[in-house]
C-alpha cells in the first residue's frame, strides 16, 4: 500500500491501491483501528505508533505500556520524526539495533502516511512557551 521514496521515507498509495474514497477509508479505520490482524508490529508497538500520531476522533485508542523498553522508546522517536516530517534515518538505525524488523518499521511508516493521506496533514500544536520572569530595575 505504499511507494518507497527513499530508505527512510514512504509514501502512501492507499487511495490508488484500494480504489476507495477517503471517507470510506476513514470509516474503516474508525471501526477497525489502524492496524490489521496481520500486523508486523506487536500490540505494544502498535500502541506506541498510534500514541505518537495526533488523535483521530472515532479511532479506538490502544493502551500504551507505562514501562517502555529502549525498543519502544526508539519506535516512539522514529514515529515522532515521521509525523513531524523530519529525517528519520538516525531513529531507524537505532530501531534496527534494538531488533525491530524492517517490515515492522515499514508498517509504522506506512501507517503514519496512510493516516496523513486519509485524514489530512497533521496539526501538531506548537510547544507552549513558558514566560520567564525578569525583574526590571526600578525607576528612581
Amino acid at each position: 500500500m505504499s511507494t518507497p521514496r527513499s530508505v527512510t521515507e514512504t509514501r502512501s498509495n492507499i487511495l490508488g491501491i484500494t480504489g476507495l474514497p477517503r471517507a470510506m477509508l476513514a470509516d474503516l479505520f474508525r471501526s477497525r483501528g489502524l492496524f490489521g490482524r496481520d500486523s508486523q508490529l506487536a500490540s505494544a508497538e502498535q500502541a506506541v505508533v498510534q500514541s505518537r500520531i495526533p488523535a483521530i476522533p472515532g479511532v479506538p485508542t490502544l493502551p500504551v505500556p507505562v514501562l517502555q523498553t529502549p525498543r519502544l522508546k526508539a519506535l516512539a522517536e522514529f514515529t515522532d520524526a515521521l509525523v513531524a516530517g523530519r529525517d528519520a534515518a538516525t531513529a531507524r538505525e537505532r530501531l534496527l539495533r534494538e531488533g525491530l524488523s524492517s517490515a515492522a518499521m515499514s508498517e509504522a511508516a506506512i501507517t503514519v502516511d496512510n493516516v496523513r493521506v486519509v485524514f489530512g496533514e497533521f496539526r501538531i500544536a506548537a510547544p507552549a512557551i513558558t514566560p520567564i520572569a525578569v525583574e526590571l530595575p526600578r525607576a528612581a
